[in-house]
C-alpha cells in the first residue's frame, strides 16, 4: 500500500427526508472512523444544523486520540501480550483447536492458488492502493473505498 494506516470507516445511511439539507449545499456523509494504526483513536463526523436563519447543515467532527502524551505511558499491544505470557494468562492467545481449524481455511486457499495460474489473481504494484478491480467491485453496488489521504477521513 502507499501508506501504512489501518482505519475502519463506517458511513451511515442518509435520511430519506432531511429537513436541514438544502439542494444547493454539499451534504457530507455521517462517518464513524476507528483509527487502529498508527494512531489509535475514534473520529465521529456528523452533519449538524446551523444555528442561523438559513437552517442548513455544517459538518461537525469529534476526535479522540489514545496517545499517551501528558498521561501515563500505556503499553503497546505486544508489551501486553508478553506480560500476559510471563504471567501465564492465555486469555488473549489462540488455543490449539482454534489454530487447527483456521489452518483448514488457509490450506484450502493455498491449494487453490497453487492449482491456478498466477495471472488469474488481480495483482497490483507495490506502493499502490490495491488492484483496480477492488474499486470496480464496490462501484457496482454504489460504494467506494475511503481515501486515507482525503480530508474527509481523518
Amino acid at each position: 500500500m502507499g501508506i501504512k494506516s489501518t482505519k475502519i470507516v463506517i458511513q451511515f445511511k442518509e435520511l430519506p427526508m432531511n429537513l436541514y439539507f438544502d439542494q444547493d449545499q454539499v451534504n457530507h456523509p455521517n462517518l464513524l472512523i476507528i483509527h487502529i494504526q498508527p494512531d489509535e483513536g475514534i473520529t465521529l463526523r456528523l452533519n449538524g444544523n446551523k444555528l442561523d436563519y438559513t437552517g442548513g447543515t455544517v459538518p461537525v467532527q469529534l476526535y479522540y486520540s489514545n496517545n499517551s502524551n501528558g498521561s501515563v505511558n500505556t503499553p503497546e499491544a505486544y508489551e501486553r501480550l508478553l506480560y500476559d505470557c510471563i504471567l501465564g494468562d492465555t486469555t488473549n492467545f489462540a488455543h490449539w483447536d482454534e489454530l487447527n481449524l483456521s489452518w483448514k481455511f488457509i490450506d484450502a486457499i493455498s491449494n487453490y492458488w497453487a492449482n491456478n495460474l498466477p495471472g488469474s489473481f488481480p495483482n497490483y504494484e507495490a506502493g499502490t492502493m490495491g488492484p483496480k478491480t477492488s474499486d470496480e467491485l464496490l462501484k457496482k453496488d454504489g460504494f467506494q473505498w475511503w481515501s486515507l489521504l482525503s480530508d474527509n477521513v481523518n
